[in-house]
């Protein structure tokens, strides 16, 4: 008789257990949780079933979804669990930590992948033997280096002198640009002048609005100017061309002051003028003492100031239209595959460009990553 009582004790208790762990369990967050993925999860059913059946009035799709209607409830019921066995889970200090960096892990390698993927591929393609377009597997059949010799060999697309050209321009681009930007910050962050703030937020405004908004004035100030051809010049050197993406690359350059002028705010202003006391001026100051001080800064400036003009197609190829002696490696690029039956004669070609277009950029961010970090952490302060 106590055996039964215990037992029947027992079985009373088990059953007010799992009263209170399914009453906990039932939350309002858990509900709306199970009703989202259940839902999902039949929304999904259905929609196989519309690729299964041709027909979405058969009978058999509906038959079909309503077979699925449990398995989208206990999905849901799955799911709901999951949840909350996680947030107890994050209760514990200990097994936070350790959930908290595996689930930063995984995303870390998702991301490492969904990056590196893409140059994967297009060194791939630049290295397949196959001359065809896009193809479906990503390594070659046949392995080799030809594309990179043909770059070099097409008389119809003269890669190495679109090379040249950017080359140019982006060198320059980036030296003008630099030195802008440098003098306009420290002007700003050292001297103290009327209307100082009102410039400032003028540039800063302006800097806003894309420059390809004023690209097609730009073009005929350049033709009025006799750099471009127009109605009085006929034909103009390549020369005038790179010269003419310069000053667009660097006319604007002093509206990007911002960063520039915050690392120059936290040197600090007793240096200039122990300076001042020792009798030199404020171009000396700034060439000869704050300069040599402010690597970061300008190593940042330069990178940024060289990227634009190295990948820019929209000025090129507003500027240069079909002059194909003055284009950069983007425009040409984008030629190799504009048109009927480029791309099964170029498309490896174009990856292999694409390639070594961006050696040299990956080349500087991997040699001066540590100026440039140090650059942008040190301008970002409010100036």
């Amino acid at each position: 008789m106590n055996n039964n009582l215990n037992v029947n004790g027992q079985s009373a208790k088990r059953v007010s257990k799992f009263k209170e762990h399914l009453k906990a369990r039932l939350t309002i967050l858990n509900l709306v949780v199970m009703a989202v993925f259940s839902i999902a999860a039949l929304l999904i059913y259905f929609y196989s079933a519309t690729l299964k059946f041709t027909d979405v009035n058969q009978p058999n799709l509906i038959v079909w979804g309503l077979l699925h209607v449990p398995f989208s409830l206990i999905t849901g019921i799955i799911f709901a669990y999951l949840l909350d066995l996680l947030r107890i889970l994050m209760r514990n200090q200990r097994y936070a930590r350790v959930l908290i960096n595996s689930l930063l892990y995984v995303l870390l390698v998702v991301l490492s992948v969904v990056w590196v993927f893409p140059f994967v591929w297009l060194v791939a393609n630049s290295l397949r033997g196959e001359a065809t377009g896009p193809v479906r597997y990503l390594f070659p059949k046949e392995w080799t280096f030809n594309n990179y010799v043909k770059l070099f060999q097409d008389v119809d697309m003269p890669y190495v002198k679109w090379f040249t050209n950017t080359l140019i321009v982006a060198t320059f681009t980036s030296i003008l640009s630099t030195i802008i930007v440098l003098l306009t910050s420290y002007t700003f962050s050292r001297l103290k002048f009327k209307s100082r703030k009102g410039i400032m937020q003028l540039l800063m405004i302006l800097g806003m609005f894309p420059g390809f908004m004023a690209m097609i004035a730009i073009y005929f100030i350049l033709k009025t100017i006799g750099l471009l051809p127009g109605t009085a010049i006929a034909e103009v050197p390549v020369a005038n061309y790179l010269i003419s993406l310069i000053l667009v690359g660097s006319s604007g350059a002093a509206m990007g002051y911002l960063v520039s002028k915050g690392y120059f705010d936290t040197i600090s202003k007793s240096i200039d003028e122990a300076a001042e006391i020792d009798g030199a001026n404020k171009a000396q100051i700034f060439w000869h003492i704050i300069l040599p001080m402010s690597k970061p800064i300008v190593i940042y400036t330069a990178l940024t100031s060289f990227m634009g003009p190295w990948g820019d197609y929209i000025f090129v190829a507003t500027i240069t239209k079909t002059r194909k002696e003055a284009w950069s490696v983007a425009r040409g690029l984008y030629e190799m595959l504009n048109g009927q039956g480029r791309i099964g004669q170029y498309f490896t070609l174009f990856c292999a460009g694409a390639v070594l277009i961006s050696i040299p950029i990956t080349a500087l961010f991997v040699f001066m990553q540590r100026y440039y970090v140090s650059g942008v952490t040190g301008g970002a302060v409010k100036g």
